[in-house]
């Protein structure tokens, strides 16, 4: 059917070259094709059969989207190929279709009866598992409790009916399971709405605990399942301060402190969100005692690590303990904590920091120095930097030129590409000098 360049917005400079040419190949595997004003839906055979989405409004697109795992210049061949296959597909005197006639599975089912519409419904929900999780997300009797489990087996419905056989979760398959869990998610958004927030947190919390246990077992490099993650504390976090209910808040904190005892969320790089959370909630009655403890039990594991990721986790401890004394007026607790601990560069900061207010910049200065032969033990070259940095501003602001002198030096001959340090450097010396000064 001939066809004019109007029938749909422009859309080749999307694509590249190599995916237009591969796409004409693709135009004729395409099934189960909806077109509705404006959209279509339907799926793309290649290595698996993929689900491609188009909308678009009179002058752009507003949705192109596809299951597979395509990561390169544009948008994929499948895409492309439900494009062409609706150039082909529009009429040409319809710019765009105003007015669609009803598919034929729309009539019939429109003329069935209540039983027949029942009874088709539940011979196939039988044999799609996908359908039945999509029922229960959609209509789950809602609750006025909270009952994580509940959601739970949805949410875990929803992951094992896209596992292959060895509980494993292909890349191509991600996008649906994150899509019906981001259904779920919404169902979540309305009950906060409506002030459901024992539902609301009751599936934010099933969603966070079921995606941190199938994302070990699937191929979530999109970051879409640990997008969920996130989606799903900051609904915990909303709920925590909408609602009155004080039994609900000690739930909510409760299920919190559970959570960040599970080192997965550390692995899978969602423990900041979560601890932020955390941290935020539990710096007020009645919950400091609980954070107290979880700070400790955790300094007592980290306290003794030899590693890198021991010591960070440590000194980050060590900080929100600090945060947390001050905040709760425990001055004289955070400074003994602060007194301990120098061995830490963060912490050696705030002491260092504290005697630079008090105008004691001899202990200041002899304090970093300590520091620098720590970072140098320990063959921290970027601490090591940064403590000369400080050593460098106080030098200049208290006006020791022969120090400023010898350390900007020292600097710009051991990072000779800043030339921050050779310009410090240069000041120090008189301009008479100068000449003599750089033969050394």
């Amino acid at each position: 059917m001939p066809k004019t360049e109007n029938t749909i917005p422009p859309y080749k400079h999307r694509f590249s070259a190599q995916s237009l040419k591969r796409a004409r190949e693709y135009v004729d595997f395409i099934e189960n094709a909806h077109l509705s004003q404006n959209s279509l839906s339907c799926k793309v055979e290649g290595s698996y059969p993929y689900k491609v989405k188009i909308a678009w409004s009179e002058n752009d697109y507003t949705e192109l989207s596809c299951t597979c795992p395509y990561d390169y210049e544009g948008y994929c061949k499948h895409i492309a190929a439900a494009l062409m296959y609706l150039e082909e597909e529009l009429p040409e005197e319809t710019v765009i279709p105003k007015k669609q006639q009803k598919p034929e599975w729309k009539k019939i089912i429109e003329k069935l009866s209540k039983e027949e519409l029942l009874s088709l419904l539940t011979e196939y929900a039988a044999d799609d598992e996908n359908l039945i999780n999509t029922i229960l997300i959609k209509h789950a009797a809602s609750t006025d409790k909270v009952d994580i489990q509940k959601y739970k087996k949805i949410a875990d419905n929803i992951f094992n009916a896209a596992s292959d056989d060895f509980g494993f979760i292909h890349y191509q398959d991600v996008y649906s399971v994150s899509h019906m869990i981001s259904n779920l998610l919404n169902k979540a958004t309305n009950g906060i709405e409506n002030k459901k927030f024992q539902e609301s947190f009751s599936i934010s919390a099933a969603i966070a605990e079921v995606c941190i246990n199938y994302i070990q077992n699937m191929d979530d490099s999109s970051g879409w399942i640990g997008g969920l993650i996130y989606e799903a504390f900051e609904k915990i976090e909303n709920v925590f301060h909408k609602c009155e209910n004080e039994t609900l808040r000690n739930q909510i904190f409760e299920w919190l402190d559970k959570q960040m005892r599970n080192k997965d969320y550390s692995d899978y790089g969602c423990e900041e969100a979560l601890a932020s959370i955390y941290f935020e909630l539990g710096n007020s009655e009645p919950y400091t005692k609980s954070v107290f403890q979880y700070i400790d039990d955790q300094i007592a594991i980290y306290k003794n690590g030899t590693d890198w990721s021991s010591k960070y986790r440590y000194s980050k401890l060590l900080d929100e303990k600090l945060t947390l004394l001050q905040k709760t007026g425990k001055e004289q607790d955070a400074q003994s904590l602060v007194e301990e601990n120098l061995q830490l560069s963060d912490i050696r900061k705030i002491k260092v920091n504290q005697l630079m207010e008090q105008k004691d910049f001899s202990q200041a200065i002899s304090l970093i120095k300590e520091g620098i032969k720590i970072s140098e033990q320990e063959n921290l070259a970027g601490v090591t930097r940064n403590w000369n940095n400080f050593l460098l501003q106080i030098y200049r602001e208290q006006n020791l030129r022969e120090e400023l002198q010898t350390l900007s030096r020292s600097m710009f001959l051991h990072h000779p590409d800043s030339m921050e340090y050779y310009v410090m450097y240069k000041k120090t010396v008189e301009k008479t000098k100068w000449n003599t000064e750089r033969m050394y």
